[in-house]
């Protein structure tokens, strides 16, 4: 099982994507906030979802390569409003999403 980074290793989410350079930073402490659509892997699939213990149980198998995916799975873990305002910019290739937000990204 992979250590998930911990909020307190996380960089803040006021930190411009554009101007950070993947190469540069740790695997293990990079937080989902510095991914830029530019940095992101065409042959992986990011999926975002939250810490939250309901989210980890549901993507686990997935992101773990526990069932079947056509490609490798890269987890990026964030909050929910983050992914929220992420989905509707269109950040991610697959997200989880509040049913609130739901309707504006739709």
């Amino acid at each position: 099982m992979t250590a998930e980074p911990s909020p307190s290793t996380l960089a803040p989410a006021t930190l411009d994507p554009a101007t950070l350079d993947p190469a540069t930073l740790d695997p293990a402490t990079l937080a989902p906030a510095t991914l830029a659509p530019a940095t992101l892997d065409p042959a992986t699939l990011d999926l975002g979802y939250s810490f939250c213990p309901n989210d980890t149980f549901i993507f686990y198998a997935l992101s773990h390569g526990k069932t079947p995916s056509p490609l490798p799975v890269r987890e990026v873990l964030e909050d929910v409003q983050t992914l929220n305002d992420w989905a509707m910019q269109a950040r991610l290739p697959m997200t989880k999403i509040s049913y609130r937000a739901y309707f504006s990204v739709m």
